[in-house]
């Protein structure tokens, strides 16, 4: 199931304000993150993606395009990106 957040915390989410990270490598990252921006065309080796039909593993995301989703895990086989973290949970 899906949470439903507030405008405030899209805007956060947006512009990182929740923490990104900066994947210039091919070690895994294991964090929830909601969008990645390739900073150069990327390469997936694997990705693991929350209420997705499908998947990108092998896919090539080109620079510049951000890619939204509910995301756990990156690996990069090229390329450089920033992952935008998920916004905490809230009770």
């Amino acid at each position: 199931m899906s949470k439903v957040i507030s405008a405030n915390e899209a805007w956060l989410t947006a512009l990182g304000q929740y923490g990104v990270i900066n994947v210039a490598n091919t070690t895994p990252v294991a964090a929830d993150f909601v969008a990645i921006l390739p900073l150069t065309d990327c390469v997936v080796n694997t990705i693991t993606e929350n209420n997705a039909t499908g998947s990108l593993n092998g896919a090539v995301l080109p620079a510049g395009v951000l890619v939204p989703g509910d995301f756990t895990a990156i690996t990069l086989t090229s390329g450089r990106a920033r992952l935008y973290r998920k916004a905490p949970a809230t009770t």
